[in-house]
């Protein structure tokens, strides 16, 4: 069944685009000039067709995650960022509290104690971007078992999104919670955008992979999926 699998794909805050109106750019800059400016520059830029957009913002992701009583997630190692508050003090399995859960998400400087000393994840953002999809898969994974066990959650847990989120027009929270029943446990699969570093004009940015064509064309819906 098609419907049994989702892909995402996370584009860097610092991939170097050319913004439809603005010039070239780091792509976080188009969302500094609003939603449209941003989705355009996605669509023309990158050849992605965007069908809906959700936008989830510090105050919305703490709210979701409060609503589902916090989110599970698994620690090989003490972890840390000094930066953000983000404090594991042992390996195990815990429920991430919303501030614990943004902590997490937004991690850039995210450490774990290995062989008697701290280790710095030297990815950054590309790091970042690799938690912040599997925190949408343990989301996703508890909205889906508390759904399951009880239906009535359904409705609690989409007012607290409808309550949080901002969405275009056409997106139906409802249904999108319908269609994400499926993906439990692996449903989610979770692709990188090859990038590689450069300097441009003064600016450390990211640029497009060699293979990053086939990424953005199996999310174009023209190619196949790229191999993992």
């Amino acid at each position: 069944n098609e419907r049994d699998t989702a892909s995402i794909m996370s584009i860097p805050r610092d991939l170097w685009v050319d913004i439809p109106g603005y010039g070239k750019n780091r792509v976080n800059t188009a969302y500094q000039h609003g939603a449209d400016v941003l989705v355009n520059t996605v669509q023309q830029s990158l050849g992605v067709p965007l069908n809906h957009y959700i936008e989830v913002d510090f105050n919305s992701f703490k709210s979701i995650v409060s609503a589902l009583g916090g989110v599970d997630l698994c620690f090989d190692f003490p972890t840390r960022d000094l930066h953000v508050g983000l404090n594991v003090p042992q390996p195990g399995c815990y429920t991430l509290d919303p501030i614990q859960s943004l902590a997490y998400a937004r991690s850039r400087y995210y450490e774990t104690f290995t062989n008697g000393e701290w280790v710095v994840d030297g990815r950054a953002d590309l790091g970042r971007i690799g938690r912040q999809q599997a925190f949408m898969q343990a989301a996703i994974n508890k909205a889906i078992e508390q759904t399951t066990a009880n239906p009535l959650r359904t409705s609690e847990l989409v007012n607290a999104a409808v309550a949080s989120l901002r969405v275009d027009p056409g997106t139906n929270l409802v249904e999108t919670a319908e269609y994400l029943k499926p993906l439990a446990g692996n449903g989610v699969i979770r692709y990188s955008l090859p990038v590689m570093p450069e300097s441009i004009d003064g600016k450390d940015v990211l640029v497009l992979g060699a293979e990053a064509p086939n990424y953005l064309g199996y999310f174009a819906g023209v190619v196949g999926p790229p191999a993992q």
